[in-house]
């Protein structure tokens, strides 16, 4: 099956004529390609090396998590905060709509932010007996897909569906707060 532009023949796109610099200039355009190009491979190993260090330093500090030889305190983390995963009303369709903000993974991943303080889909209250709400100041943390492992900080009392996992209601005896109360996230 061909596809093409109705009226446009293979000869009239041949026949149309294509601006070429001279030597010269493409000369110049190749050396400032290849330049680029070099700038590139330079960031990309530069990136690595950072990675790298960042590793290394994680390890200095506080050793290898596996082995332990530090010889730290060993708790489950169940016993440190409330561990609990969403859950989603289906079809997603029938609960849309109401005022529930519905955390969603395209929510958590446009920019840099590491908090999320909006949603674009809220769910109606019949959707809140098969999901999870949360309360501001929730760890969530993404257990499936290529989101894996993505983690963020939901600043709103908001909704999860099941690709979720949410860390709440810490103990400040057992896990760091930095001097801040855990709840002013």
């Amino acid at each position: 099956m061909a596809v093409g532009v109705p009226k446009l023949a293979l000869f009239r796109i041949q026949e149309i004529p294509i601006e070429i610099p001279p030597l010269p200039e493409q000369k110049k355009i190749a050396a400032i390609l290849d330049a680029a190009d070099e700038y590139r491979q330079k960031t990309k190993a530069l990136i690595t090396k950072y990675e790298e260090l960042a590793q290394s330093l994680f390890l200095d500090m506080f050793g290898d998590p596996v082995g332990n030889p530090m010889g730290w305190d060993k708790k489950p983390m169940g016993e440190m905060m409330t561990i609990v995963r969403g859950g989603s009303p289906r079809p997603i369709s029938d609960f849309l709509g109401g005022t529930y903000p519905w955390i969603k993974i395209g929510d958590a991943t446009k920019g840099d932010d590491i908090y999320i303080s909006k949603t674009k889909q809220k769910i109606i209250e019949s959707g809140l007996t098969k999901t999870r709400l949360l309360t501001k100041g929730s760890l969530i943390f993404a257990n499936c897909g290529v989101s894996l492992g993505f983690a963020r900080i939901i600043k709103i009392d908001g909704c999860i569906h099941d690709g979720w996992l949410a860390f709440s209601e810490f103990d400040e005896n057992s896990v760091l707060s930095l001097g801040m109360p855990l709840d002013l996230y």
